[in-house]
């Protein structure tokens, strides 16, 4: 865990590679079954835990890469887990527009963005 000069938090890193990360996302967004859709819920859910205790270390610094992540990869089925973990690492972190923020989004984004230019 490094931390950070002058401040309380740190960070740790994902305890999953860029590409695990995207397979495990596309997997709860896209996935092409049920039992597919469960075991990658499940993949995501022990990250999700293992950022609890990452906070809980004042490494916050894990749930906002997450948290982040998870946004970036843009699925509506993921909004709850989004919701969960990205406000919550920005409020530690003192930045609590940023989570006001994030909340009012996820809830008035859309799933289908229109194109302005059509």
């Amino acid at each position: 865990t490094r931390k950070h000069e002058g401040e309380t938090w740190g960070y740790r890193p994902l305890p999953v590679s860029k590409d695990q990360l995207i397979r495990i996302l596309r997997g709860v967004a896209e996935g092409e079954s049920e039992r597919e859709t469960r075991k990658s819920i499940d993949k995501l859910q022990e990250i999700i835990t293992l950022v609890q205790y990452a906070n809980d270390e004042t490494d916050f610094g894990m749930g906002l890469e997450l948290g982040l992540n998870m946004f970036l990869f843009g699925s509506v089925k993921l909004h709850n887990a989004v919701n969960h973990v990205l406000p919550m690492a920005y409020r530690f972190l003192n930045r609590d527009l940023f989570a006001e923020i994030m909340e009012k989004h996820l809830k008035s984004r859309q799933k289908n963005i229109i194109d302005i230019f059509e």
